[in-house]
């Protein structure tokens, strides 16, 4: 770098490779100065142009900071990095991180950090993996409270909670916050990879949150249910009370079987204190109060569209409650697992509210299909 700033001045008839050698010689010496230069053959013309240029460069970087740089050259060992500074600095290969090395060849642009003064070694010494590490140790940070997730992988167990890797960067999980209810092994996420979301910084550890990944799910979790009553889910036990039992389905929902609509076997099971978290059971979706309270049940209903011709004489008109509000229309439920869709088409002005109940007409069954064409009154 010295010698092209050197020579955009004038054509110098000697190597500048070879006076930088040489005063790297003397300075290791203890013994820069001009003389030495005279004493190698070199007009005072040319060591002022050299001077010149040298005093254009940067100071020598701060340890600890990121710098950007070039890389000029590689060999097996190091990579040299011009850095814009007065001395080219220089990456040990031996210690980066291997997936990083591809991106060490002449001619590529980086960020690395300073390892060192030339105060304390010869050379300025960088890392560009601990460049990356730094970098992407502050996105996370500067991400807590943003409702940005990453993918962490779940590495071990440590006192409270996990150690988790986002791209090698080491952050905290408690176990409390690897799930939406409490977990009943908590050796199950080990090896995983599951999105995370920053949360907190405590004793100098990022705070990672996979229950507050999941709690994002779950309005998109509710409208899908929604729109399939009559499905079995499967799912299992969270925990007790002496009124039922909670079950976790559908990766981030929690509802309630109350005792009386447990299935005979569950019923024996929770009756006689014997059911246990993480067992495994079926059931049904029979009520979705709000986001947070969800009620289930184990005991079959008959199909509710089963002879719907004869309860339903159309065209009539019904109450229905609004269960689902969307762009193209409103969902009436008519009874427990028989709702029909209202288009936008059929209310211009009319405005509706989840939870409202609303006079509609019937104008066409379905059962093929188990569709109901309604309008309003």
């Amino acid at each position: 770098m010295i010698a092209e700033l050197a020579q955009t001045k004038q054509e110098v008839e000697f190597s500048w490779d070879e006076v930088e050698r040489e005063q790297l010689k003397f300075k290791r010496k203890g013994s820069f100065n001009n003389l030495n230069a005279l004493d190698l053959g070199y007009t005072q013309e040319q060591i002022d142009l050299y001077e010149a240029s040298y005093a254009k460069l940067n100071p020598s970087p701060q340890k600890e900071v990121i710098v950007e740089g070039t890389i000029i050259s590689t060999n097996k060992e190091y990579a040299v990095v011009d850095i814009g500074c007065r001395e080219d600095a220089y990456i040990d290969l031996s210690k980066e991180n291997n997936s990083y090395l591809v991106y060490l060849v002449p001619g590529n642009k980086i960020q690395a950090k300073v390892l060192n003064t030339l105060g304390e070694r010869e050379y300025i010494n960088l890392s560009y993996t601990q460049a990356v590490y730094k970098i992407k140790q502050d996105e996370i940070f500067g991400s807590i409270g943003k409702k940005v997730a990453y993918l962490g992988t779940i590495k071990k167990l440590v006192p409270g909670g996990y150690l988790v890797l986002i791209d090698e960067i080491e952050t905290f999980m408690p176990g409390s916050l690897a799930g939406v209810n409490k977990l009943h092994d908590f050796e199950v996420m080990l090896g995983q990879t599951v999105p995370v979301m920053p949360v907190n910084f405590e004793r100098s550890n990022i705070v990672v949150s996979h229950r507050e990944y999941l709690h994002t799910l779950i309005p998109g979790k509710i409208e899908e249910i929604k729109e399939d009553t009559k499905k079995v889910y499967t799912g299992f036990v969270t925990g007790s009370t002496p009124y039922g039992i909670f079950c976790e389905f559908n990766d981030c929902l929690t509802g309630m079987i109350l005792a009386t609509d447990l299935d005979e076997t569950t019923k024996h099971l929770f009756e006689s204190r014997s059911i246990k978290a993480g067992q495994v059971i079926n059931f049904y979706v029979k009520e979705i109060i709000s986001n947070k309270k969800i009620i289930l049940t184990q005991i079959f209903k008959s199909d509710p569209w089963d002879n719907i011709e004869e309860k339903y004489k159309v065209p009539c008109t019904v109450k229905g409650k609004v269960t689902s509000i969307k762009e193209y229309g409103v969902f009436i439920e008519i009874e427990p697992g028989i709702s029909g869709l209202l288009h936008q088409s059929e209310f211009n002005d009319s405005t509706f509210n989840e939870g409202s109940v609303v006079d509609v007409k019937i104008n066409r069954l379905d059962t093929a299909t188990k569709k109901i064409y309604l309008s309003l009154k």
